[in-house]
C-alpha cells in the first residue's frame, strides 16, 4: 500500500476539463437503470460518488469491476483509461470534427488533441479524397 499514492478527487487541471459531456439516449437510460438498481440495494451514493478533496476508500474497486466486465464479455482486458482513447479514435474514424473531439476530451486546445491522435488522421486521408472526388462529381 505504501508504494501507491492515495487517490483523491480533484478539479480538472484546466478550465476546458470542467465540462458537460453529452450522452446518447441509450446510455442515459442505462445509467438511470443502474442508479435505480443501486438505490434499491441501498447503495446509491456509495463507492463511486465523491466530493472534491475526498479520498477514494477503495481505489481499485472500479479497476477490478471493469476488468471483470471485460473478461465476462469475452473482450480483451484493457486499462479503463484506454476507453478514453478508444472513444476519441472512433470519433475520428467517424469523421467527427477534431475540435469537437478535443472538447469532449477536455483538452485545453485542439493542438493537444492533434498531437496525441494525429496518427489516426492520415489513415482517414483516403476517405477525404473519396469524399472530395464525389463532391466534384
Amino acid at each position: 500500500s505504501g508504494r501507491y499514492k492515495k487517490m483523491v478527487v480533484k478539479l480538472p487541471k484546466t478550465k476546458a476539463g470542467r465540462r458537460t459531456i453529452r450522452l446518447d439516449a441509450r446510455s442515459v437510460v442505462l445509467l438511470q437503470e443502474h442508479m435505480k438498481t443501486r438505490m434499491k440495494s441501498g447503495n446509491a451514493g456509495s463507492r463511486f460518488m465523491f466530493g472534491i478533496g475526498e479520498e477514494f476508500p477503495d481505489r481499485f474497486a472500479i479497476y477490478y469491476a471493469f476488468r471483470r466486465l471485460c473478461k465476462n464479455s469475452g473482450l480483451p482486458v484493457i486499462r479503463l483509461h484506454d476507453l478514453r482513447h478508444t472513444h476519441a479514435t472512433l470519433l475520428f474514424a467517424l469523421g467527427v470534427n477534431p475540435k469537437v473531439v478535443s472538447e469532449r476530451l477536455g483538452h485545453a486546445s485542439i493542438g493537444i488533441t492533434l498531437q496525441i491522435y494525429g496518427h489516426v488522421l492520415p489513415a482517414m486521408e483516403s476517405d477525404a479524397v473519396d469524399k472530395f472526388d464525389r463532391l466534384l462529381g
